[in-house]
């Protein structure tokens, strides 16, 4: 089942360090975990490990990737990253009189990060 001395990657698990930690993920999240190593960042605070080859997975170049499903998982980091975003804007509501997050005020004159303010004349 192994190309050589690859993991597969439907086989590797998500694991999380620790006493009492669980390794159930739903889909989704494995996707977008698996998504995010392929493409060299490293699970904060998870590891992947492959049962078969009884070992960690340090490396995507480990991996055999035939067959990962590429758009599900863009679909599942885009959920992630928008929850991430929700909360954010969740929490500066919470954190602003009115539960309105606060809007900027640019100085007088600027307009869209452009300063239309006329310059003072220099003398030549």
């Amino acid at each position: 089942m192994h190309r050589g001395d690859k993991a597969l990657w439907k086989t590797m698990l998500l694991e999380t360090p620790g006493p009492g930690a669980s390794g159930d993920v739903s889909r989704a999240e494995r996707l977008a975990a698996l998504y995010r190593f392929q493409n060299g960042e490293a699970p904060s605070g998870r590891h992947f490990y492959d049962p078969a080859l009884q070992s960690e997975v340090t490396d995507p170049g480990q991996v055999d990737w035939t067959h990962f499903p590429v758009i599900d998982a863009l679909e599942a980091v885009t959920r992630d990253e928008l929850q991430r975003l929700r909360a954010l804007l969740r929490a500066d509501a919470v954190a602003t009189p009115g539960g309105e997050p606060a809007r900027p005020t640019p100085p007088h004159g600027l307009v869209w990060g452009l300063d239309l303010r006329v310059a003072p004349a220099t003398e030549a």
